[in-house]
């Protein structure tokens, strides 16, 4: 498996400075405090090693990459640096941290202990195996969108390894598909039917099916979850967030009926409050943050 991140780049923006700016501010709220410490934005916790990155994944169960203008999540590179990375910097910053991603994708991302998925706003976001476990169970009930998505899983069902050149040669006579093929890809790998698992230049992303990553994960041994679980880890992850943020980068994966019922859930039961920051709403994972005060 391979995580493809010259093609982050290149579809990043470049991040906004309103956490940097709010960290440097004279007079800092307790939840920012918290944040920065919880993201090891001010350099508190020794991020060093492959093991660092994977046990950083592991506490925080959903993180990006790279640094991302929208993101809402925790990413690997500003972690390991101990500030605020801004994509511009992340080419200068690549070659110093070649080797310990390098390593984490050996050690832990090809042995499937973390996985890719694109989670938020399309873009692939690392998430444990356990958080991911959870995921699958939850999709395990998706369907076929239309007889062509079928068809496109069918032919890398048969074909499988395959790369994302092949099948545009396959289908470039088959225009509707052809016009789509990204869209199905994506929903393929959406509703775990595909997986990425390997990258080259001339062919592309290589998938096959999910089921032969993973071939011991069968619904029997796949622990139970729900909406308002996958909810609590993401606001968690990032300490706090936006509930506005978090409805726009989910809106392909749950209504947003079911996200406004299951944060309310949430908050009536005390796992998050609701609080200000410079005059945004925010919800705040209320364990993470006492925990990180």
């Amino acid at each position: 498996m391979s995580l493809d991140v010259s093609s982050d780049i290149f579809k990043t923006k470049l991040k906004n400075t309103i956490l940097k700016k709010g960290f440097q501010g004279s007079n800092p709220k307790p939840e920012q405090i918290a944040r920065f410490k919880w993201l090891n934005y001010d350099g508190s916790q020794t991020i060093q090693t492959p093991a660092h990155l994977f046990e950083f994944t592991e506490r925080h169960g959903y993180v990006h990459l790279l640094p991302s203008d929208d993101s809402i999540l925790p990413d690997l590179v500003s972690a390991i640096r101990g500030e605020i990375v801004f994509i511009s910097e992340y080419p200068r910053l690549a070659k110093m941290f070649e080797q310990v991603f390098d390593g984490f994708y050996r050690d832990f991302v090809q042995k499937a202990l973390v996985f890719e998925y694109p989670l938020v706003q399309s873009t692939h976001v690392l998430i444990s195996r356990e958080e991911f476990k959870k995921l699958y169970a939850l999709k395990l009930k998706s369907t076929f969108d239309d007889e062509h998505e079928k068809t496109m899983f069918e032919f890398i069902q048969e074909n499988r390894p395959v790369s994302k050149k092949a099948i545009k040669d396959h289908f470039r006579n088959n225009p509707y598909v052809f016009q789509r093929i990204d869209f199905y890809v994506y929903k393929l790998q959406h509703d775990l039917r595909i997986y990425k698992t390997g990258f080259d230049a001339i062919e592309g992303n290589i998938f096959d099916l999910f089921t032969r990553v993973v071939p011991d994960w069968d619904e029997s041994n796949l622990p139970q979850t729900t909406v308002d679980e996958i909810l609590e880890k993401m606001v968690g992850a990032s300490l706090y967030l936006n509930p506005v943020q978090l409805q726009r980068a989910l809106k392909k994966q749950f209504t947003k009926e079911e996200i406004n019922e299951a944060l309310s859930r949430l908050i009536d039961s005390g796992v998050l409050y609701k609080t200000k920051i410079d005059r945004e709403p925010v919800l705040v994972h209320k364990a993470m943050f006492e925990a990180n005060r």
